[in-house]
């Protein structure tokens, strides 16, 4: 379903390898999955309308890195809507960061920050399963 998929299926990107593909759409699909329950939108919902109509991908047939800059700035105007609506801070922070490493439609920025130079762990769920427990 095209109204959650991650961007890089959007755009149609290769996949090279199937396995990692899979986790950064699991990544993002736990991102959409929260600001679904905080927004009662979907991500790609809310962040399509930030961008402009000859960037959306049903319009879009250009190289992804043309796209990339278009996304990257409808992808933060998303986090500061998410942000107005969030009113305690530690939540907040915590939240929009996860969302950050969770969401991000650069596939590469996806997976904790902590994480990402180690291929065993790029995209373990232990510290976003932290974070929820926190919240």
């Amino acid at each position: 379903d095209h109204n959650y998929a991650p961007p890089e299926r959007l755009y149609n990107l290769p996949i090279t390898n199937v396995d990692e593909q899979k986790k950064m759409t699991d990544a993002y699909l736990l991102g959409g999955l929260t600001v679904f329950y905080l927004t009662g939108m979907s991500f790609n919902g809310l962040m399509f309308q930030y961008l402009p109509n000859s960037y959306k991908p049903e319009c879009f047939k250009g190289d992804f890195n043309d796209v990339k800059y278009y996304l990257m700035d409808a992808f933060q105007k998303v986090l500061e809507l998410i942000e107005n609506s969030i009113p305690i801070k530690e939540v907040r922070e915590r939240l929009l960061n996860d969302l950050r490493y969770l969401c991000s439609p650069i596939k590469e920025e996806r997976g904790h920050p902590r994480n990402r130079n180690n291929i065993a762990t790029k995209y373990s769920w232990e510290r976003f399963i932290s974070d929820c427990a926190y919240i």
